[in-house]
């Protein structure tokens, strides 16, 4: 806390006894730690953009979300900066610093959620399970499942991760293994970190039924769904 002295010696100055200090121009008190007070806070949030960069970087948030965040911490910079360049006596800009609550809510707002998943066979091109509201256009879904049951299109791609943005702003996530395919449906771009998961839920799931899917058995209820964690149990249709 940067707050000055009573010149008496009796206390921190109040926040009403500093405005009515630079409403009565009473300024030199205040002049450098006002100006001290606002650096910190430029420092505080350039610390603050750096760690939005870093989160992008490690893919823990997507590129809406940082965008949002980022462009908020901006503001808040440009008008700290801008009040001082005007009156660097001013600490009007202090009201609008807490910003733990807005950024909160853009994180939430920007954020990717899971609409719906669809475990495909790959030697057949059928569903064999899907998951809550996994709904796609059939000029969409027919050709892609049909991909799937190439052999040619499936070299060289196993276990690879496609992603994509589809119709109505969704995103569509697609993990090809050696037996099936999971397709995951995203509300918003999904992060690094998202679709990650996916990929790794689709790994555990040949791994843990390995036994069955190689014999030909794509019998749903002989298999174990690790996908069902996405929406909590019982979900699957």
């Amino acid at each position: 806390e940067l707050r000055p002295q009573r010149p008496d010696g009796t206390g921190l100055l109040t926040y009403s006894e500093i405005h009515a200090m630079n409403r009565a121009g009473q300024t030199p008190l205040l002049t450098k730690v006002a100006e001290r007070q606002a650096e910190v806070a430029v420092d505080h949030l350039q610390r603050k953009m750096n760690v939005v960069a870093d989160e992008f970087a490690k893919g823990e948030i997507n590129h809406a979300q940082f965008l949002a965040i980022y462009t908020r911490f901006c503001e808040q910079r440009a008008m700290i900066e801008r009040i001082r360049s005007q009156d660097p006596r001013s600490t009007t800009w202090r009201s609008s610093m807490n910003l733990q609550g807005q950024t909160a809510m853009l994180r939430q707002q920007f954020a990717a959620h899971v609409s719906g998943c669809a475990i495909v066979d790959n030697s057949s091109g059928k569903i064999m399970r899907q998951f809550a509201e996994f709904s796609l256009p059939n000029d969409l879904l027919t050709p892609l499942i049909a991909r799937l049951t190439s052999t040619g299109d499936r070299a060289g791609f196993e276990h690879r991760e496609r992603t994509t943005m589809i119709e109505g702003g969704r995103w569509l996530t697609m993990i090809l293994g050696q037996f099936t395919t999971t397709i995951v449906t995203f509300s918003k771009e999904p992060a690094a970190t998202q679709r990650k998961l996916i990929s790794d839920l689709h790994g555990d799931f040949e791994r843990a039924n390995h036994r069955v899917l190689s014999r030909g058995i794509a019998q749903s209820e002989r298999l174990i769904y690790p996908h069902e964690t996405l929406f909590g149990t019982g979900t699957g249709v």
